[in-house]
């Protein structure tokens, strides 16, 4: 048996549902993802969404969040967690509410997921973890089960602006995981990219944003290209990924 989720990421929602969020219309474009995750042939287990779920720092934001997910009737349980642009107490609220799971883990089909809050107070867009926190979830995890983690901020440099706004204890982090023999891989958003790599031994998957993406090779600030990640976790502990480009 295996476990599929769709990885939903870097939504940056404004206040009303036709304002423009880098010349695009964010509502939009994430009403679009759910009816693509809807209509996948092979069904995702989990829906998990992993932060900067606005740009527009209010409760209107949030609530136009909860009524594109209320009225795409995902049928999966849907997870949460917040970026460097979330309110804390909004995300709160939404994991409290009917169309989210408030729990940070979950399981299924041999594996176990965590998922870690990264958000920072005046953090001016970096993040941070809390390790020790950290080291009793990775010591109280299910041994037996294969172990994956999502965050919201990218644990290795990727040699771009973006690492002005780093996870400030990723070395931690990665020191933490790497003590973990049945770890597999981590998964976050916050780079507006679909890339993969393995640093200090940790395998990582980023994810692309539901708004646009960043260009982290180029000379241009945003392309206009949003999607998806599909994540494939098999029984014997591999892990594949594909993006859905829309």
């Amino acid at each position: 048996m295996s476990v599929t989720i769709a990885q939903v990421t870097d939504c940056h929602l404004m206040a009303e549902p036709e304002a423009l969020f880098c010349q695009i219309n964010p509502a939009e474009r994430l009403q679009k993802v759910l009816a693509d995750i809807k209509n996948l042939p092979n069904t995702p287990d989990f829906i998990v969404f992993t932060g900067d779920i606005v740009q527009q720092e209010t409760a209107e934001s949030y609530q136009l969040f909860a009524n594109i997910v209320a009225n795409a009737k995902l049928p999966q349980k849907k997870f949460l967690l917040p970026g460097n642009h979330d309110l804390p107490a909004e995300i709160a609220a939404l994991k409290r509410s009917e169309l989210f799971v408030d729990s940070d883990h979950f399981s299924a089909s041999g594996w176990q997921f965590l998922l870690l809050d990264s958000y920072l107070e005046e953090g001016r867009g970096a993040g941070s973890v809390d390790c020790t926190v950290l080291n009793k979830r990775l010591e109280q995890a299910d041994h037996s089960a294969h172990l994956a983690l999502f965050v919201h901020h990218h644990i290795a440099e990727f040699k771009s602006f973006i690492d002005n706004y780093p996870l400030n204890n990723a070395l931690e982090l990665r020191q933490a995981i790497a003590k973990i023999e049945n770890f597999k891989g981590l998964f976050h958003g916050h780079v507006h990219a679909y890339q993969q790599g393995l640093t200090d031994g940790i395998a990582w998957f980023a994810c692309p944003a539901s708004s646009v993406q960043f260009d982290h090779q180029g000379d241009k600030n945003y392309l206009p290209d949003f999607g998806y990640q599909v994540i494939k976790c098999q029984a014997d502990g591999r892990i594949q990924t594909s993006v859905r480009w829309l």
